[in-house]
């Protein structure tokens, strides 16, 4: 994409930008974040759920580094709302073993 139709993107979202002052294209992207009705910025992670889905929406993290406190908070929380079955206590997703983060979180 050129450096004009990316400016120009970025004046629709910020129409008071310099854009003498963008110089160079960066390496980070723009996240999304949700705004309420009243056009403010929501500052937390939204959590959506039914009995077939669960949906986790606005989760920022500078980077990886919320990644695996934020995952072991959200296996906590599912297995509270009863959503892992005792045959699937024992699920795995690489090497990390559903019960084992369970029983850590509860200590």
């Amino acid at each position: 994409m050129s450096k004009s139709i990316m400016i120009n993107r970025v004046k629709r979202f910020l129409p008071k930008i310099d854009t003498e002052k963008i110089t160079e294209k960066g390496t980070a992207g723009i996240r999304s974040s949700v705004i309420d009705e009243n056009g403010k910025f929501v500052p937390d992670v939204i959590f959506k759920n039914n009995s077939m889905s669960f949906h986790i929406l606005n989760y920022n993290s500078p980077g990886a580094t919320g990644a695996l406190p934020f995952s072991a908070y959200i296996v906590s929380h599912l297995n509270k709302q009863g959503l892992f079955e005792s045959k699937n206590q024992d699920a795995q997703c690489g090497p990390w073993k559903f019960s084992e983060i369970i029983e850590k979180l509860t200590l």
